[in-house]
């Protein structure tokens, strides 16, 4: 009369039922949640290990110092050969962190990169750019977030891009700073900062 079903067609329906739970798609959007802030926790360790072993750029290149006096803003700048290219963080204790090679670069092309990061930093893009990243991980699901995220990301470099060629007052040596870096053969970095 009333004897449990079993056999294969029990195993289905026990299985459907689980699978098309809302508990278990909660915990798969927590769990990638969880996911994604692991990996910006990851990030932001990997961040403190490059800011605490970068060195210092000394001596400070004049067209450098000239950026910073022209743009007003002061921020730590280091060197390191463990990233892609020219890099920007911190809000309180802002540093910018430059590939080995700037300090061969032409003037020219120090000055650019120097004025793109320090724009960064007078704009508090970093503050953006992490908020933007917790807005990643709680939404991770959704390719349209991602999308619009990229799309925000790309338009801010797009003004700072705009804003350094205003202050160098040359487009051609600016893209020229922009090929010295694309053509540097540097690996990328995975951290929560803009590169540039």
């Amino acid at each position: 009369l009333g004897t449990p079903s079993s056999g294969p067609e029990a195993l289905t329906k026990v299985l459907s039922r689980q699978i098309t739970s809302p508990q278990t798609v909660l915990w798969c959007l927590a769990g990638g949640a969880v996911a994604r802030g692991l990996w910006l926790l990851l990030g932001a360790t990997r961040l403190r290990r490059l800011r605490r072993d970068a060195a210092p750029l000394e001596p400070l290149p004049a067209s450098i110092q000239r950026a910073q006096s022209q743009l007003g803003v002061a921020a730590r700048i280091l060197v390191s050969d463990r990233l892609a290219g020219p890099s920007t963080f911190g809000l309180f204790d802002p540093v910018i962190i430059l590939p080995p090679w700037i300090r061969d670069a032409e003037p020219h092309v120090q000055e650019a990169i120097a004025c793109h990061e320090l724009i960064h930093v007078r704009r508090r893009d970093w503050l953006e750019e992490i908020g933007e990243e917790l807005v990643r991980s709680l939404l991770w699901f959704h390719p349209a977030m991602r999308w619009l995220i990229g799309r925000v990301q790309l338009s801010r470099e797009q003004v700072v891009d705009r804003c350094a060629i205003q202050l160098t007052a040359s487009p051609d040596r600016y893209v020229r700073a922009l090929l010295a870096v694309a053509l540097s053969g540097s690996r990328v970095a995975l951290v929560p900062a803009p590169l540039f």
